[in-house]
């Protein structure tokens, strides 16, 4: 498929300025591991990996012992109990002579909701069901409906509703907020607080009124001049029998107009927009931008939702960060593989906003034939991106390179053969890591770049990397840019011009999307590049979402 350019396509991308946990003496640290909820007289084999959870500045070599579970190497296994009721599973890292713990609430229930897990990893990826019941983005002062009941399951199997379980069940609502925090070894510790709580179903907090009915529906609505935020709501059942929920994120959403948008030509050719349908024929491709700005948080998710009549369109959403300017600007292009005919769809990038303003768009190209696409919504949504509301913020994908920089093993350069001058390696360091160094790619007056290939697995993903910058750059137009691509039509990227990155310290780069995965995982690209400007590079990572039905967090569930 002919490609249109990189700058012209949408992904997700994002700057990420996460709160920093402050310094301890210590080099060995832990964050909690995800709550899990069984049912009697079953365990939780291979929950989760310690390695997620615990880390060392020092590099040493972290065993592992527990109570309440087991552990196999450094994958944990859970026990439950023969009998409803709350356990705690406790999981002790040593490194030499320090030790750090961590732990889970275990909830040992006669009924699970089959719905979970409620950030899962299966409804916003490209080719598969449109949209994510439990990604709710509202405009102020509506209200949204469930798209389908939470279901419970029975000890011996039997489907009920959550109101028709046995021993005096309760409804249960909540409204909370995650934070994220980070230690001195990049480790993310993750965070819930509850703003409000209902036993009778129904809670109103913070501007969100969230309802769970008895049949296993619900409902939120919003207040227009109060609710600004992003939250997660917890619906869930509690009794003597046992108690189990899930988590839906809530987030403010603007609308916009797409009968009042621009458009671009790119390159040769007359698609047209005509109110929200946009044809383009063979070899066009048309730009369509929101003609005002809007106001955002740090962060913003722009969520495009469309069908096609073609397989052959490629389609992109875009986010501008304050001017449509390169190159401050965010794409995620997974192309024709994510097209049905007549199906509806959603794709959506997250970024982070330098100015508090986001331009959103999309774009579509057409490869043969003609394409019409209908936009059924385009927003902009005051949230994170969905990795960081998971249970485990902290998987990542296996990278064939040392992440901590220390040598440049595993990478490659040059990918497309444009000259790129290769990376070398540099003493400065970001985090804490037992092996110090970092990547300088020499930029100016050029181009540099760095590549790995790796087989990603299926899910919402997130690149991310840590940048700071050395000398001055070439021009505005000097940047650098982050992009996972299958080195076909699927990609998402994030740019930062050169000039915004700091000298004096690392700041975090992130591009956030879905690719077509579909199995086996094909070989993707993860390029780090920089282009008129020299730019250091530290700990590239690779994050996906991998929660499962068993993780749940007990805080907002009242537990």
């Amino acid at each position: 498929m002919r490609r249109v350019p990189v700058l012209t396509v949408v992904s997700l991308a994002a700057v990420l300025g996460l709160m920093v946990v402050p310094v301890h003496a210590a080099t060995l640290f832990a964050t909690d591991t995800p709550d899990i909820k069984l049912k009697p007289g079953d365990k939780a084999d291979s929950a989760f990996d310690l390695g997620d959870f615990f880390d060392s500045a020092t590099g040493a070599t972290i065993s592992y012992t527990a109570t309440g579970g087991s552990v196999s190497g450094s994958v944990a296994s859970v026990f439950g109990s023969a009998t409803p009721g709350k356990l705690t599973a406790t999981f002790t890292g040593t490194a030499g002579s320090e030790k750090a713990t961590a732990t889970s609430l275990v909830q040992v229930s006669t009924f699970l909701l089959k719905n979970g897990p409620a950030i899962d990893d299966n409804n916003r990826i490209a080719g598969q069901a449109p949209g994510n019941i439990f990604f709710n983005a509202i405009v102020p002062g509506q209200k949204v409906e469930s798209a389908k009941a939470l279901v419970g399951v029975l000890a011996d199997g039997k489907s009920v509703s959550p109101g028709s379980v046995s021993g005096a069940a309760a409804l249960f609502a909540s409204v909370g907020e995650v934070t994220l925090g980070t230690f001195d070894t990049g480790l993310r510790s993750r965070t819930s607080a509850v703003l409000g709580s209902s036993a009778t179903g129904k809670i109103a907090a913070n501007g969100v009124t969230a309802t769970m009915n008895a049949n296993g529906t619900y409902s939120i609505a919003t207040v227009k001049t109060t609710f600004t935020a992003p939250y997660v709501v917890t619906l869930g059942v509690k009794s003597g029998a046992g108690a189990d929920g899930v988590h839906l994120v809530v987030a403010p959403a603007a609308d916009v107009d797409i009968a009042k948008v621009g458009t671009m030509q790119m390159g040769t050719g007359t698609a047209t927009a005509a109110g929200n349908k946009i044809t383009a024929d063979k070899g066009e491709a048309l730009m369509v931008y929101a003609t005002d700005t809007f106001t955002v948080g740090e962060y913003a998710t722009i969520s495009l939702d469309y069908t096609t009549d073609s397989t052959a369109a490629n389609i992109a959403v875009i986010g501008f960060d304050g001017t449509l300017a390169f190159p401050n600007a965010s794409y995620s292009n997974p192309g024709s593989t994510n097209l049905e005919k007549g199906v509806a769809k959603n794709l959506s990038i997250t970024l982070k906003s330098n100015t508090g303003k986001v331009i959103p768009g999309f774009q579509v190209y057409c490869a043969d034939g003609t394409a019409n696409v209908t936009v059924t919504r385009l927003s902009v949504v005051n949230a994170r991106p969905l990795v960081d509301y998971a249970l485990n913020v902290n998987s990542e994908v296996d990278l064939p390179i040392d992440e901590t920089m220390g040598d440049l093993t595993g990478w490659g350069s040059d990918v497309l053969g444009q000259g790129a001058k290769k990376p070398a390696a540099d003493t400065d360091n970001n985090f804490a890591a037992p092996k110090a160094g970092s990547m300088l790619l020499s930029g100016k007056g050029g181009l540099s770049n760095a590549f790995v290939t790796i087989g990603l697995e299926k899910g919402t993903a997130v690149g991310e990397c840590y940048v700071k910058r050395t000398g001055e750059p070439d021009n505005a137009e000097s940047a650098f840019v982050l992009i996972a691509t299958d080195g076909g039509a699927n990609a998402f990227a994030s740019f930062v011009g050169g000039s915004t990155i700091p000298t004096d310290k690392w700041i975090k780069v992130t591009c956030a999307g879905t690719l077509s995965v579909k199995a086996p995982a094909p070989s993707v690209l993860f390029v780090v590049q920089a282009a008129g400007v020299n730019v250091k590079v530290d700990d590239v990572a690779l994050r996906i979402i991998t929660d499962k039905d068993s993780f749940f967090d007990a805080t907002l569930l009242g537990l």
